[in-house]
């Protein structure tokens, strides 16, 4: 059987980030609703096949327009302060004007983090300009889940 397993999470951008400076965010732990889909549909971790990104949106919560991004990267990581780092989707150019993009996936497969209920998410942002304060964002995941039923 197919579905899906929705998580979101809100990140900033600090004012303080250098223009022109590839930098990573600070993590953030996501708690998923993964187990709780698993039992909906009649399975659980120990059954999930395959676990691939459908598809990531990176909004503004403000609905600013996103123009002070350059590019972006997305990773998955098993705990905060980790090594492990894995490549969930990225965007090598933000267009200006939008309040909302739909990254590109990376391909990679993510059973072992999102079938644990917990993962801690990071970006890495390279802004254009100057932020004159903080920017608020909002990262939308919608994860694509093959399982056998228990």
């Amino acid at each position: 059987m197919t579905f899906g397993v929705h998580d979101s999470a809100q990140l900033t951008v600090a004012m303080n980030t250098p223009p022109g400076t590839f930098a990573p965010l600070l993590p953030v732990a996501v708690v998923s609703n993964s187990l709780t889909i698993y039992a909906q549909n009649n399975t659980d971790a120990d059954h999930v096949q395959d676990v691939s990104l459908d598809y990531l949106t990176l909004t503004s919560p403000d609905g600013r327009p996103l123009d002070y991004l350059r590019r972006v990267e997305v990773y998955l990581s098993p705990a905060a302060g980790s090594p492990d780092q894995f490549l969930l989707a990225s965007a090598a150019a933000v267009p200006d004007g939008v309040t909302g993009l739909r990254l590109a996936s990376a391909g990679n497969k993510f059973d072992q983090f999102v079938s644990s209920g917990r993962y801690v998410l990071v970006l890495k942002v390279e802004t254009d300009q100057p932020l004159p304060n903080d920017q608020p964002l909002r990262v939308d995941l919608d994860f694509l889940v093959k399982a056998r039923p228990r």
